[in-house]
């Protein structure tokens, strides 16, 4: 037979445990109560997952008006291998936060451009797209992309830039 305080500790992390499995519930809401932080939520099976891939182009124009075609800013290339080994993996979450930061300004025109992300994508565009011959100006755009399952490749565009001069 256990001791008094072993049915007391098992208890208290049985109780736990079973805590930790309904936080990860949307309809359970338990982490208001939780003022110590002691209820991870973790995400194993997803159930909310990301159905598609959150990319960055940026295009130039020169003073005569004359406008380049998208560039894609951070090329990863997917194949079925990227289920064993997928080492793009931290830079797609970085373009996903990226986007998730600036689109919370979406609608705040006079102060979207000074958002921290949005300065990191437009220096970044401008680093690489400075190069290219007659360009005077820079713009960017985050689009969205349903991956293998779509077939016919199009993209919704989630946020555009303005014109910038680089």
């Amino acid at each position: 037979m256990a001791e008094p305080h072993e049915m007391f500790l098992g208890s208290l992390m049985l109780i736990w445990v079973v805590l930790i499995a309904l936080v990860q519930f949307d309809r359970v809401s338990l982490g208001r109560y939780d003022y110590f932080r002691i209820l991870p939520g973790f995400r194993f099976f997803a159930p909310r997952p990301i159905a598609y891939d959150v990319k960055i182009f940026a295009r130039t124009a020169s003073c005569e008006g004359d406008v380049s075609t998208w560039k894609e800013l951070f090329d990863y290339n997917q194949n079925r291998g990227n289920l064993i080994w997928n080492p793009h993996q931290k830079l797609r979450k970085m373009v996903l936060d990226l986007y998730r930061e600036i689109a919370t300004f979406r609608d705040a025109d006079e102060i979207k451009h000074m958002c921290l992300s949005y300065l990191t994508v437009l220096n970044h565009s401008s680093a690489l797209m400075k190069g290219r011959k007659q360009a005077n100006f820079v713009q960017f755009i985050f689009t969205a992309e349903r991956g293998f399952q779509d077939e016919s490749n199009t993209c919704e565009i989630l946020f555009q830039s303005n014109w910038h001069t680089i």
